[in-house]
């Protein structure tokens, strides 16, 4: 069979090292992080699709619905960075990733309001990301809201081997290209947004949702580290997609 290619038309740096398994739920292949120098030599690649920004409660409550038809969603946070001891920010900004556009949140701005607290508690919605556990932690503390199917795609990388699962070097490995990081200790407080924090922001959240549909589609993604009470038939349906999707993938001829 000829090897796979990542979503950039590249083939991936790792191969296969352990044998095919039909159990449960370990994944088939074991893959390894690539360096850090390898990482610089990729192509650099941002989010290429429309962003929109949304600074009022008016403008979420608009296009909430429409995210929330979403099956599967990149799911990231910023925060303003705090460089003196004991210094605190809640997060600023929330990033969904659908499959035709990015929508950043500016929570410092609207709140975590009603519809953004229903997505997150919305076991029919998969969220996707890295260091979940955290961000929906940091959000809870700024309303109260029971969240339900998120999935830590960086946990999932774990078990396929891989000892490095920041967004960067799973991009890297997984994609074959690399993202940039410039904008992670700028302000995301600010009213108004650098056009490189946009860029950045949605970059972020789409290369998760990509990481996930990439993971999905080789196996390598155990849903029952899926924080929900359950798999809906939605949520199913949902798992099935992304599998279909991701290995339509181009592969290189033998």
């Amino acid at each position: 069979m000829a090897p796979t290619t990542s979503a950039s038309g590249q083939q991936p740096a790792n191969r296969s090292r352990t044998p095919h398994s039909t159990s449960s739920p370990k994944p088939e292949p074991e893959w390894k992080a690539l360096q850090a120098e390898e990482i610089n030599a990729l192509p650099l690649k941002r989010f290429p699709g429309p962003i929109h920004v949304i600074s009022h409660k008016d403008e979420a409550s608009q296009v909430l619905q429409q995210v929330r038809e979403a099956e599967i969603l990149g799911f990231d946070t910023e925060t303003r960075p705090a460089f003196k001891k004991g210094s605190y920010f809640p997060p600023a900004l929330l990033q969904l990733a659908t499959e035709a556009a990015v929508y950043l949140f500016q929570i410092s701005q609207i709140g975590l309001i009603k519809g953004l607290r229903d997505i997150m508690a919305d076991p029919k919605v998969l969220k996707v990301g890295v260091g979940l556990d955290y961000d929906v932690r940091e959000l809870r503390k700024l309303a109260r809201f029971k969240p339900a199917s998120f999935l830590d795609v960086g946990e999932q990388a774990k078990r396929a081997g891989m000892d490095r699962v920041s967004l960067r070097t799973l991009a890297a490995t997984f994609l074959g290209f690399r993202i940039s990081k410039g904008a992670k200790c700028s302000n995301w407080a600010v009213s108004n947004l650098k056009k490189s924090q946009i860029k950045y922001a949605a970059t972020d959240a789409w290369v998760s949702r990509e990481i996930y549909l990439f993971m999905a589609g080789r196996n390598l993604i155990d849903y029952s580290m899926r924080g929900n009470s359950g798999r809906t038939a939605k949520g199913r349906k949902a798992e099935k997609r992304a599998r279909a999707v991701s290995r339509k993938q181009p592969r290189r001829p033998k």
